[in-house]
């Protein structure tokens, strides 16, 4: 996966991980018991001073597809981009959709079911 791609997430100053967003975060069971402050309040109760993620690497898969979102219609799943400031949306839109690619290739038939229940709490 291309981790340069989330490069300008570093000096970014959208917060996107602040307001409503931090609020509204699937978790599994599992996420949920590893990050139990999850969902707690805004900003993200796993923000340091600076503004990143303290436990980055247990993110849930909800953080982790950010700004990108998956959706069931008629039976299929689809990609949804958040519209917000964000210059990788603006900017590296050739790295993004190999990125999106690289999930629907290799992570998502990994977790059909888990997006199925994910797909569900969305709905509700």
């Amino acid at each position: 996966m291309n981790s340069s791609l989330w490069q300008p997430c570093i000096p970014c100053k959208s917060w996107c991980c602040t307001g409503y967003l931090c609020l509204s975060i699937f978790t599994t069971t599992e996420e949920k018991k590893e990050l139990p402050e999850i969902n707690t309040k805004s900003p993200c109760a796993y923000l340091d001073t600076t503004g990143l993620c303290r436990e980055h690497r247990l993110r849930p898969f909800d953080c982790r597809l950010f700004p990108f979102d998956l959706i069931k219609e008629e039976g299929k799943f689809i990609w949804v981009v958040w519209d917000v400031d964000c210059p990788i949306l603006k900017y590296e839109k050739e790295l993004f959709e190999d990125y999106l690619q690289e999930h629907e290739t290799g992570l998502i038939p990994k977790i059909k079911d888990f997006l199925e229940d994910f797909n569900e709490w969305e709905d509700s």
